[in-house]
Parts: structure tokens; sequence; C-alpha cells
């Protein structure tokens, strides 16, 4: 872990223990209740301090993949999916373990945000994801070469980078223990496209 100064650490802890407490992401509003009511000002001010030294970290997407700045799909919540069941919808009741406010997906990722998704597996390891983390999605049926899609695959959804070679489109992992998808083995959907993945980094 980089070094924290004392009020850094008191971010950090009520982060960990919102995330522990409720399985949420807590909003800079949740923060600022643990902090004892600082402004929400110097609640983002130590936010982009322990996102820059490593303790939160924000990994945003291709940035020409990103909508508006500043703006989201919706005025309500937005779903976090977990565990997506075989052969359901995307959207199905049993896989929405919980959701997040607007304006929580608002302060984290400043892009447009569909949905959240927890990371199911280490397929995408090598760029960085891991199994648990979660990555912000736009809703999306079509994506460029190189996109980091979420894509429905024989009824189960996955995450994986999109490759296009001439009329060839193939779904390639970032992980050696796991397979590609090129087309004729099974056939996938895209569902949306990866704009930013948020994973909190304990001690080790």
């Amino acid at each position: 872990m980089p070094d924290l100064t004392r009020r850094e650490a008191q971010l950090l802890e009520a982060f960990e223990q919102h995330v522990e407490r409720t399985g949420r992401v807590p909003s800079r509003a949740d923060l600022q209740n643990a902090m004892g009511g600082e402004s929400l000002g110097t609640v983002q001010y130590f936010l982009n301090r322990l996102t820059s030294k490593g303790a939160i970290e924000l990994v945003h997407g291709d940035p020409a993949d990103r909508g508006p700045r500043g703006s989201s799909s919706a005025a309500g919540d937005i779903p976090i999916l977990g565990r997506i069941a075989a052969d359901t919808e995307l959207f199905a009741d049993e896989n929405v373990e919980d959701t997040v406010s607007a304006s929580t997906a608002i302060a984290l990722f400043r892009i447009r945000t569909d949905f959240l998704l927890r990371v199911p597996d280490d397929s995408m390891a090598g760029s960085g994801i891991h199994a648990g983390d979660l990555v912000a999605v736009q809703k999306a049926t079509d994506a460029r070469h190189g996109s980091l899609v979420v894509a429905s695959v024989g009824g189960e959804v996955t995450l994986r980078r999109l490759h296009r070679d001439n009329d060839r489109t193939v779904l390639v992992p970032d992980n050696p223990d796991f397979q590609r998808n090129p087309p004729g083995d099974e056939q996938f959907r895209i569902e949306g496209i990866v704009v930013g993945s948020l994973r909190h980094r304990g001690a080790t």
C-alpha cells in the first residue's frame, strides 16, 4: 500500500467499511457523513488523492467510447449485475445484486453508465481487471476493434476484447487460461462497451 496521510487513511477506511457493510460503492455523500460532515469538495479532493496514490483505482476505457462527461443514463438507480444466470435476460431480477445511484456513478466515472457488472473471472487479468472488480458499461450492440465489451456467448455473459480482422470478429481474453470465441464456435451478442472499471486495492 502507498503511504497515506491520516485523513487519506480515514477516508479509505470509510470506503472499505461501506463496501463491506452494504456491498455498494459509497457516494460522496456517504463518505461525507462518515468523515463527520466534511464538505463534498473536501471528500472529492481526498478521493482524487487516493486515486493518484493507487489506493483506489479508476481505470477508464477508450475516450472515443465514452459518453459526455458528467452525464448518466438516467436520474434514478443503475443496476449492479452480479452472477448472470445462464439463458436469462441480462437485467432479470435474479441477476441484479444491488443498485447504485446515478450520482455515485457520476462521481466515480464521470461518464455515462448504463449498468455495472461485477467481473465474474480473471479472463482480463492481463488488463488489470480481476474477478470481483466492477466495470462500468454503456449499452451497445456493436463496438470498434480493440474495445473491451460485455457479450453474451452461448447463453453466458463474458468480458472480452473485441478483435476485428477483415470479416472475422473474435472475442479475445487477456489471460492464456481462457479461450477465444471465434465466429462459428458459439453465437455471441454484444451487450455493452466497458467505459471504466473500479478496483479496490487492499493491503497485500
